[in-house]
């Protein structure tokens, strides 16, 4: 039931456009008068029984959910969702019914359990009856508790994202389902002796519609319609997708990192002065993440690479320093005209000075201008250059004859 969502969109809308990426209320602590606000069990079934069989929609749609206090470890809420089975009397039959869970609508078309006429549904018309996604997560992670008389039998979580189409669960009854899929996770587990947290990847593979636009995850006591008894629990807390935002490679001038690892995010690297600066590049971990690297610059020696997917962002930074950087030193053999300088400069030798020539370097010792001397004034265009920090070198062949700051406005 999502009445309280509804409401809940009307005055917080900005907050619910952010869980785009993310199933509200995936930590059932918000409640309605019957249902987990976004979700929907029995009571808001669809119930098609036809002939005398239609007596039994009353029974078919009995609540099989309630609110627990039993929750999972470590976590932060205080609710979680219990689902149970139950066994429903019709026309002299004992049919076992499961708990079932979804975000979808339960349809209920038959008296047949493992009829095709059984299913859950998005009903994209109606934002009661189906939930808008537009990500792609790598994994969705739930934490269940699993009781049951049978040590073989299995509870089963399916999660189908879909374009806008409604989609079935299971796709038999509708031989269109399956060309409108996006991805799909499923598990199926056995009794799980307490809360155990479970963590699915989501296929991608072989599914040929490619925009998001509905996730439809079902939740059920039993993978086989119409089995199970009336002692069958399943506990459910937490439901998360996850957005992997790893990096599998991060390079420098095409080669690994020194000491790479995913989950290091900071990398410092020392070069030698006159270096060139490398250039960085990264391979993200999910082909559905995306790179967005910022190089490092003479006035800014970080290079930063962002990986984001979804609603997860995470920055991996290389940090660069340089040894050996120029000194100023034995200016007196020649002077710098202007300084601050901001197009030109002319760098007048004192007579008898021998050189053969001027060599501009960056703070960090790499040499951004060079000019060969054929008097004793040498002008050098510096307009281009980013303000800082810069040092003019005179050299004779492979000798310093002195070294003067300048400064770039």
């Amino acid at each position: 039931m999502k009445k309280l969502a509804s409401l809940l969109f009307i005055v917080f809308p900005c907050l619910i456009f952010a869980q785009t990426y993310q199933l509200p209320n995936g930590n059932f602590e918000s409640w309605g008068s019957e249902e987990p606000a976004y979700w929907n069990g029995f009571p808001t079934s669809q119930c098609d029984l036809s002939g005398l069989y239609a007596l039994g929609c009353s029974a078919a749609q009995e609540t099989r959910h309630e609110q627990s206090t039993d929750v999972r470890p470590g976590t932060t809420g205080t609710s979680s969702c219990k689902l149970f089975a139950t066994v429903v009397s019709l026309l002299g039959s004992s049919i076992p019914a499961n708990g079932t869970l979804t975000t979808g609508q339960i349809r209920i078309g038959s008296s047949t359990p493992a009829s095709p006429e059984n299913y859950n549904i998005s009903r994209t018309a109606d934002g009661d009856l189906s939930q808008s996604f537009t990500g792609k997560p790598d994994y969705i992670r739930f934490w269940a508790k699993f009781e049951c008389p049978s040590a073989t039998q299995e509870a089963r979580m399916n999660t189908v994202i879909h374009d806008a189409y409604d989609y079935r669960d299971p796709e038999g009854s509708d031989a269109n389902a399956g060309s409108h899929v996006v991805a799909k996770a499923t598990r199926q587990f056995t009794i799980t002796n307490g809360w155990q947290e479970f963590v699915v990847p989501f296929d991608y593979q072989g599914y040929t519609a490619t925009n998001p636009a509905y996730i439809l995850i079902t939740f059920t006591t039993n993978a086989v319609q119409g089995e199970g008894t009336a002692n069958d629990f399943l506990y459910l807390d937490d439901v998360e997708m996850i957005y992997d935002v790893t990096l599998s490679d991060l390079q420098l001038d095409g080669a690994t990192v020194t000491g790479f690892d995913a989950n290091t995010l900071t990398y410092t690297m020392t070069l030698p002065a006159g270096t060139p600066i490398p250039t960085v590049s990264a391979v993200a971990t999910s082909p559905r993440a995306q790179v967005n690297i910022t190089q490092a610059t003479i006035t800014d020696t970080t290079a930063t690479v962002v990986v984001t997917s979804g609603d997860a962002a995470q920055t991996y930074s290389v940090v660069f320093s340089f040894t050996n950087a120029i000194q100023e030193n034995n200016s007196n053999s020649f002077s710098v005209f202007p300084n601050p300088a901001t197009d030109n400069i002319t760098v007048t030798m004192v007579e008898g000075t021998q050189a053969t020539q001027v060599v501009v370097y960056n703070a960090h010792g790499q040499q951004v201008r060079s000019a060969n001397v054929t008097g004793n004034d040498v002008t050098i265009d510096v307009k281009d250059l980013e303000a800082g920090v810069y040092f003019i070198s005179l050299q004779n062949g492979n000798t310093v004859v002195g070294t003067s700051k300048m400064i770039r406005k």
